[in-house]
């Protein structure tokens, strides 16, 4: 589980249209997290 502010990061950089595996980079978390992320932003999920 990520915590609210890796979350909040994560966001804030697909705003910036960082891509899963930058974000994932940039922040120390799997790239699967990061894109689970952005799956439930965009209401995938």
């Amino acid at each position: 589980m990520l915590k609210k502010t890796k979350v909040r990061q994560i966001i804030e950089l697909l705003q910036k249209n960082l891509s899963d595996r930058g974000i994932s980079g940039v922040l120390g978390v799997s790239g699967d997290s990061a894109h689970l992320q952005a799956e439930i932003s965009e209401g995938h999920l």
